[in-house]
């Protein structure tokens, strides 16, 4: 299970006024000390894209999009907003599939990020569901690989 305390980062922090027609990249850090993110976009903002590429004739003059794999679509972007999505999705356990693991907190991230000091407990672990569901999808394509990779795979492993 997903922790409920989090750290959210937004960059760019959107001013409220331009917060109907914009897109920003949110970050989400929890207590185990993964780091977690996804592409937040209005709706607005996703028809004035559209827009741009029918005028330049970008992506077959705006026939499609190729938007980001982790991507929400919002009414409006301020912090309120981002966080009330953000807790909804732990709420409803769907959080893992909104966003995408980009590993764990790191020393850089420490000086640059501007943490509560209370966030990180040692105690807390990653959550071992979400691991198993994503060894059974490496599992399936390590059957696709090569033999080369599956020994390089496996002298890593066997090296930590």
């Amino acid at each position: 299970m997903i922790s409920s305390t989090r750290h959210i980062h937004i960059s760019p922090e959107i001013p409220l006024e331009d917060a109907a027609d914009c897109n920003v990249y949110v970050i989400v850090t929890f207590p185990d000390g993964s780091r977690w993110a996804s592409d937040f976009y209005t709706y607005r903002n996703i028809e004035s894209i559209r827009e741009d590429y029918v005028r330049s004739g970008a992506c077959l003059s705006g026939a499609y999009w190729p938007a980001p794999s982790s991507l929400t679509v919002a009414d409006h972007l301020g912090r309120e907003r981002i966080e009330e999505i953000v807790d909804l999705y732990i709420q409803e356990g769907t959080f893992e599939y909104s966003f995408e693991y980009i590993g764990q907190v790191t020393e850089h991230d420490l000086e640059s990020m501007d943490y509560p000091e209370d966030l990180f407990n040692p105690e807390e672990k990653f959550d071992p569901s979400y691991v198993m569901r994503q060894f059974a999808s490496f599992e399936q394509m390590l059957g696709n690989t090569t033999p080369e990779t599956i020994e390089w795979i496996k002298k890593r492993i066997a090296g930590k």
